[in-house]
């Protein structure tokens, strides 16, 4: 019943229902002897989305891990999360995804003796939303209304119920401040624990700054094992933390920092996440893995690195300006392995907002560093200040592309794809696979046929049953050309040089699939990439968004490595598309089949990637609809059960998707808790 009814009616539904009748419940975990406690199958449905996380009379805890599985639409997913207990209080904000069952508990330490957990739940309404926003006073509330009446709020988009505050302009302050609080301020015994930790390892910390007014603070994180020193020559630390004058560190930085080199010997570099001071609010910017192209596109070592030492040493001696340290930052990022190299998803520093950048300064340290590693390409400005665009040289001749473009019927849409193309295409090596998918309408088959003689495009008559996936392979494998890009009869190009931006990075040594920036016809984002594990399965990032938005951490902006990309506009070389098999023609004839080609590139060592400078406008499903038949929804099922069932560990965790930010929203949201297990967690 719930398929049928519109989303124009279910959103407010439930939207009214969580805002006045939030869900609450007392529930018992229990447990016959030893081990993990578990909820009673028969227990009623547990609330969801945000909710109040009261532990009832529990015995003293220093973690909690609960895991459980996520049902939706026949299949599930696993979930599992790591919470501290509060810091003050007897409760702390949680988010428990929908169709959560299963639930299990394990407490450390074991409570010997105890064999029932009584947990109370309570979903947050707008009430306590609003308290909880007024508790720090009303300053941080008025804020963000003068901000959003400004024009950088809700105000500015029709799709008031979507947060695109957080999209412009990041996190929202007061709701950042509790999740800080909560989750990324550890209690006085972890603190102490994680001191204790790191003082044993015996490693030595050498920050190298300039002289700073914070210095005996920073000393005193770890005494007797820091040293501030001007210059990396000078340092005697075997980890080394290159430090500049607009940052903070937090008081917890140093001990965590060596307590997980110590613990992860194979361990060379470790970047963690900061947040910047911007008018008097905390914005944060939490890192994905580092990819070669997103490191070319801006400069993501800002704030908190760590080294050490030996490699260090290895790869230069920088000096402590801002070009310099990125050009370091390029020799040592390029020169280890992506084992050596960690993303740290915890909130080490504060940058100060008039922390002054050298772009100039910057783009010949990146021009010197491809030439230096044989990296045919120019550096240009990117799309914002700050950042990059690596423009790759196309070998000469340019290799052949075909443009796969299955439909049925839909002449105007294939009239509008194929005329943009040809009209707009800079790149001239290409040519256009019509696949005609057992057209009947007599307007559609002429207007085929007459862009055939018109030599416009190559027409196949192909009208087996519609299985997307065996239309691409066949028109893969009749095909010689060197590259092919696989593109939906629903899309228009935009400008000249979007086949040429996504054919010289799909060349690149290492690159899988290249996926482009994608615009609903009214210019919200349709596609920002592709997140793994999104609403328990994979969605695309940032749908929905305003068309400038400019991401988190301006990942609209920039080329970025992704989990996957849609194969709406998907350009990869023909070889590594016959590697992997193609297309899934069983498992999945119409949905998911992209994510699972760009997951076995991935699985093979590839990297996938999205460009902001590749833009198209995708008419989603113009051509086939949305609604969906009962055999559709349940061949939809079936393929939504076969992701789960074969990726299932990789729906856990998306690399390029930090653990710091939520997988039910298709826009960043922070998660509640993180996803990943704290350093100072027991």
């Amino acid at each position: 019943m719930r398929e049928l009814l519109p989303d124009w009616l279910l959103s407010p539904a439930y939207a009214f229902r969580r805002a006045f009748l939030p869900r609450h419940g007392v529930f018992r975990l229990t447990r016959e002897q030893e081990g993990r406690f578990r909820l009673s199958p028969d227990a009623s449905r547990l609330p969801h989305g945000r909710v109040l996380f009261r532990p009832s009379a529990w015995p003293a805890w220093d973690a909690l891990e609960l895991d459980g599985s996520v049902w939706v639409s026949g299949s599930s997913v696993r979930w599992s999360r790591w919470l501290d207990p509060p810091g003050t209080g007897n409760s702390m904000e949680v988010e428990l995804p929908y169709g959560l069952r299963d639930l299990t508990a394990r407490l450390l330490p074991d409570p010997r003796g105890v064999h029932e957990l009584v947990l109370e739940l309570h979903e947050l309404g707008t009430v306590w939303a609003t308290r909880a926003a007024l508790a720090d006073g009303p300053g941080p509330v008025l804020r963000e209304l003068v901000h959003a009446a400004d024009g950088e709020g809700p105000a500015r988009s029709w799709l008031g119920a979507v947060p695109w505050r957080t999209v412009r302009a990041g996190i929202d302050a007061a709701g950042y401040t509790r999740w800080l609080r909560t989750f990324e301020t550890p209690s006085a015994r972890a603190l102490d624990r994680l001191r204790a930790r790191a003082s044993s390892s015996g490693l030595r910390v050498s920050i190298v700054t300039a002289p700073r007014p914070d210095g005996p603070e920073l000393a005193s994180q770890l005494p007797g094992n820091v040293e501030l020193v001007g210059s990396f020559e000078k340092a005697r630390g075997e980890i080394l933390v290159p430090l500049g004058a607009g940052v903070r560190l937090a008081p917890h930085a140093l001990p965590t920092l060596l307590s997980v080199f110590h613990e992860r010997p194979e361990v060379m570099l470790i970047h963690a996440d900061h947040d910047r001071s911007v008018a008097g609010r905390r914005v944060p910017e939490f890192k994905p893995v580092f990819g070669p192209e997103l490191v070319r596109s801006r400069n993501v070592l800002r704030g908190v690195v760590a080294v050490r030492r030996s490699k260090m040493l290895a790869r230069g001696d920088p000096t402590l300006d801002d070009a310099s340290f990125y050009a370091w930052g390029l020799a040592c990022t390029a020169g280890l392995s992506p084992e050596h190299i960690l993303r740290l998803p915890v909130v080490l520093a504060t940058l100060e907002a008039s922390q002054e950048m050298d772009e100039a300064g910057e783009r010949r340290a990146l021009a010197q560093h491809l030439h230096r590693t044989g990296v045919q390409a120019e550096v240009a400005p990117g799309l914002a200040p700050g950042l990059h665009h690596v423009r790759y040289r196309l070998p000469e001749p340019a290799p052949l592309v075909t443009l796969v473009v299955p439909t049925r019927n839909a002449r105007a849409l294939v009239e509008t794809c194929v005329r943009s193309v040809r009209r707009l295409t800079r790149y001239a090596s290409y040519e256009i696979h019509l696949v005609d998918n057992g057209s009947d309408a007599p307007d559609a088959l002429a207007a085929f046929d007459s862009l055939a003689l018109a030599g416009d495009v190559v027409l196949h008559r192909d009208p087996r049953p519609f299985n997307f996936s065996a239309l691409n392979n066949a028109a893969v494998r009749r095909t010689e050309a060197d590259v092919v890009c696989l593109l939906n009869n629903d899309v228009e190009a935009l400008h000249a040089e979007w086949l040429e931006e996504m054919v010289s990075v799909a060349l690149q040594p290492g690159v899988g699939a290249v996926g482009a920036k994608l615009f609903y016809p009214d210019g919200r984002i349709q596609h920002g990439g592709v997140l793994i594990g999104l609403h328990g399965a994979a969605d695309h990032a940032y749908a929905g968004a305003p068309g400038d938005a400019p991401g988190h951490a301006q990942q609209l902006l920039v080329r970025r490595e992704v989990s996957a990309v849609t194969a709406a506009c998907l350009v990869v070389r023909r070889a590594l598309y016959l590697e992997v098999g193609g297309l899934d023609e069983e498992a999945f004839p119409v949905a998911f089949n992209d994510v699972d080609f760009c997951l076995k590139l991935r699985e093979r060592g590839y990297r996938n990637v999205w460009t902001p400078h590749a833009r198209l406008v995708h008419h989603e499903s113009a051509s086939r609809g949305k609604r969906l038949l009962p055999a559709q929804k349940a061949r939809a099922d079936r393929e939504l059960a076969a992701l789960r069932t074969r990726w299932a560990a990789a729906l856990l965790d998306d690399p390029y998707h930090s653990p710091n930010l939520s997988l039910s929203s298709n826009v960043p949201r922070l998660a509640w808790p993180p996803r990943e297990r704290r350093p100072w967690s027991i």
